[in-house]
């Protein structure tokens, strides 16, 4: 995964490691994540406590490096409640009949909350969704068409993990997006990335 923006050199020759066949065919390999970034949205998932200033922070990043349009989910998460199985369904169908009006309030504190992390205005759009959490920030990142999803990574005990499934790793099971897991601390664009193959 590649996040430095193409040079001008890059742009006019196939990259070293594409493969012959497609640079012979003329067409290019599959473009980079940094490439990606520069057409494609970031989402961000936002949690309600001080783990989601790492997220924030980093997506900001990557909006002044590549000029990528940002926007956030904040997910009103129903998965705990105890509900027979088609409530949840019901809740996400509900809140798009309802619209955006009963939840402006939400969403203006989402990014007073983001103003304070960033420290100065924020104006990325934000969505409040109701539902199971990983569900919801999945179908909010494919309607808009994300090239990456950035979410917060917590702490978790020996039950969180045995009795729950963390919501990062469950949208990084079947998002379409990359997804980059942050650490709340987190000020800057990182040096190094861990990625599992």
């Amino acid at each position: 995964m590649s996040l430095s923006p193409p040079s001008a050199a890059d742009a006019e020759s196939p990259r070293p490691n594409a493969s012959p066949a497609l640079a012979e065919a003329g067409r290019s390999p599959d473009p980079s994540l940094g490439e990606r970034l520069r057409y494609a949205p970031i989402v961000v998932a936002l949690s309600g406590g001080a783990d989601g200033a790492g997220p924030v922070r980093l997506a900001a990043a990557l909006e002044r490096r590549f000029g990528s349009r940002v926007s956030a989910v904040h997910v009103k998460d129903t998965s705990g409640l105890p509900l027979p199985a088609p409530l949840p369904a019901a809740f996400t169908y509900a809140r798009e009949l309802i619209g955006d009006a009963p939840y402006a309030k939400d969403a203006a504190a989402c990014r007073a909350q983001c103003s304070d992390w960033l420290g100065g205005p924020n104006e990325w759009p934000i969505r409040i969704a109701v539902g199971p959490a990983a569900s919801e920030v999945l179908r909010y990142a494919q309607r808009e068409g994300a090239a990456l999803i950035v979410m917060g990574l917590r702490r978790h005990g020996v039950v969180d993990r045995v009795l729950r499934d963390e919501t990062t790793l469950a949208v990084a099971r079947r998002a379409r997006a990359t997804v980059l897991g942050v650490a709340p601390s987190l000020q800057t664009l990182p040096r190094d990335a861990v990625v599992g193959v």
